[in-house]
C-alpha cells in the first residue's frame, strides 16, 4: 500500500523541472522569409518577387535562370545538302539506321544540320508542315541536330529545304563550307582487319583483299552528298557512313580501279560544295 493511503496523510508533491519552451519543437514553423528579387537581380520582370519565384532562384536543383539574365541563342545553319536521286546502298542504309519513314532508291533527299542541335525540332515542323515529305531520321547530340527528309517529287523536297531556310531566316549559302578531315585509301585489306570494320559496319561486307576508302568531312551531313555521288560514279560497296556527329564518316570497298573512282567523286563532290568559312577556332558555329 503506499504511505498516503496508510496513514491518511496527502502525498508529497514533487516539484519537476518544466521543459525550457524554447527548446520545444515547434508544430508549424514559420516560413522563411523569401529574399527580395529586385535587389539581388533587378526588377528584370519578376513581378514584385513572388515567394515562388524567390524559392526557384535559391533552390540549386531548380536551375531557374531569372528573365533577366536569359541569354537569345542564334540557331546556326551549319549543312545543308540537297540529293536528286538518292542511290541505292545508301537509301538502304538510311533504312537500316533510321527510325521514321524510311526511303526507297532514286528519291530525292535533304540532309540538314544545325546548331545547337534542340532547334532541329521546329525546323522539321516547318517543312512537314509546308510539304509532303516525309522523314527517315531526326538526330539531336551534344551540340549538333540533324534531319533527313525525302520523297519521290523533288519539287517537294526543295520546298521543304525553302521553309527550312525561311525558318532559319538565312540564304543555302550561308552553309558552313564542308572541310575535309582525312581522306585515305587501303589496298589489299588483310581478312583480320576486315573483320574488325565488319563488327561496326551498318552496310555491306568489306572482302578481305578489296580496297578501303575513308572519307571524313566536317560538317558530318555532307558526307551523304559524297557518299551518294561516289555509287554514281563506280560500282563499290558502302560499308558504313556516318551523317550526325562532330565528324562524318564514310567506308566504301571494293576492287582498287573502282575505289579510286569513288574516291574521286566523294573528293570532287566535297570540293564543289559552296558556303561561308568556318569561324576561326572552330566550335559550333
Amino acid at each position: 500500500m503506499r504511505r498516503g493511503i496508510e496513514t491518511g496523510e496527502a502525498e508529497p508533491r514533487v516539484d519537476r523541472p518544466s521543459p525550457n519552451p524554447s527548446r520545444r519543437p515547434a508544430l508549424n514553423p514559420p516560413p522563411t522569409r523569401a529574399p527580395d528579387l529586385e535587389s539581388r537581380y533587378g526588377s528584370g520582370g519578376t513581378g514584385g518577387g513572388s515567394p515562388r519565384r524567390a524559392f526557384l532562384v535559391t533552390c540549386p536543383t531548380i536551375g531557374y535562370t531569372p528573365p533577366a539574365r536569359r541569354v537569345a541563342v542564334s540557331t546556326s545553319l551549319r549543312a545543308y545538302v540537297f540529293l536528286d536521286s538518292l542511290q541505292p546502298q545508301l537509301a538502304a542504309h538510311v533504312g537500316t539506321t533510321s527510325r521514321g519513314f524510311l526511303p526507297v532508291p532514286y528519291v530525292a533527299s535533304l540532309f540538314v544540320e544545325i546548331a545547337p542541335g534542340m532547334g532541329i525540332h521546329r525546323l522539321l515542323d516547318s517543312a512537314l508542315k509546308a510539304t509532303r515529305c516525309q522523314p527517315a531520321s531526326m538526330v539531336v547530340e551534344r551540340a549538333y541536330g540533324m534531319m533527313e527528309v525525302h520523297h519521290e517529287d523533288k519539287g517537294e523536297v526543295m520546298s521543304a529545304g525553302r521553309a527550312v531556310l525561311e525558318s532559319l531566316g538565312v540564304k543555302e549559302e550561308d552553309r558552313l563550307k564542308p572541310k575535309i578531315i582525312s581522306n585515305q585509301i587501303i589496298r589489299s585489306v588483310e581478312p583480320t582487319h576486315a573483320q574488325l570494320i565488319n563488327r561496326i559496319r551498318f552496310g555491306s561486307m568489306l572482302v578481305p583483299g578489296d580496297s578501303l576508302f575513308i572519307l571524313e568531312t566536317e560538317p558530318a551531313a555532307y558526307v551523304a552528298f559524297a557518299a551518294n555521288e561516289a555509287e554514281k560514279a563506280a560500282r563499290v560497296q558502302l560499308i558504313e557512313v556516318q551523317t550526325f556527329g562532330a565528324f562524318g564518316r564514310l567506308y566504301l570497298g571494293g576492287p582498287e580501279a573502282e575505289i579510286d573512282s569513288a574516291a574521286a567523286a566523294a573528293l570532287a563532290a566535297i570540293g564543289g560544295i559552296k558556303g561561308r568559312e568556318a569561324p576561326a577556332g572552330g566550335g559550333s558555329k
